[in-house]
């Protein structure tokens, strides 16, 4: 079984329905960046029987080893409006 580690940015937003309606808002998460922090095997360390890891597999990747630039992907949602005093 392999895993893989994110790093997901994301902003609530929240969205105003008509007051007849039952809920008057509704927040949803928006996604403004994701990074892959690591992949590779997961370990069951949890059982007695569990296999050591293998610190030689060349498929094994250490988080401060793996580098990757996030990739962003664009939000339905208006600029945010910014007011100064």
């Amino acid at each position: 079984m392999a895993g893989t580690l994110l790093l997901v940015q994301a902003k609530m937003k929240k969205w105003v329905v008509p007051a007849s309606s039952k809920n008057t808002y509704i927040y949803q998460w928006v996604a403004d960046s994701m990074q892959i922090l690591a992949t590779g095997h997961t370990h069951e360390a949890t059982t007695a029987t569990a296999p050591p890891v293998n610190l030689n597999d060349p498929e094994l990747v250490y988080l401060e080893d793996f580098n990757h630039e996030a990739f962003t992907f664009g939000s339905p949602s208006k600029m945010t409006k910014t007011s100064t005093i």
